[in-house]
């Protein structure tokens, strides 16, 4: 990521822009994630952790949480935050707390 909230994703191969995308917080990125398939990339956003699919950059989902969060990509498609709170949450590919 940059300076300015962006992420782009690179093919390690060709060296070719896979996609662009605006994390909207205006600020360093700091923190990112790709999954294990490398469908999806997460990052800290103004509005918590964003998703997004690698093809094409398109917003895949939002997670309402700490905008400093450490955020991981787990197997099955899920996904753990851990915000300033000291709460480390574990969030299902749609969206929804997994308990």
């Amino acid at each position: 990521g940059d300076r300015a909230g962006r992420v782009t994703v690179w093919t390690v191969g060709s060296g070719g822009q896979v996609a662009a995308l605006d994390t909207g917080s205006g600020r360093a990125v700091e923190r990112l994630t790709i999954s294990d398939d490398a469908r999806l990339v997460a990052a800290p956003t103004a509005a918590g952790v964003g998703v997004w699919a690698v093809s094409d950059g398109a917003p895949a989902l939002t997670l309402r949480t700490d905008e400093l969060a450490a955020v991981r990509f787990l197997p099955g498609d899920r996904l753990a935050t851990a915000g300033r709170d000291g709460v480390v949450r574990v969030w299902t590919a749609t969206g929804r707390e997994d308990m």
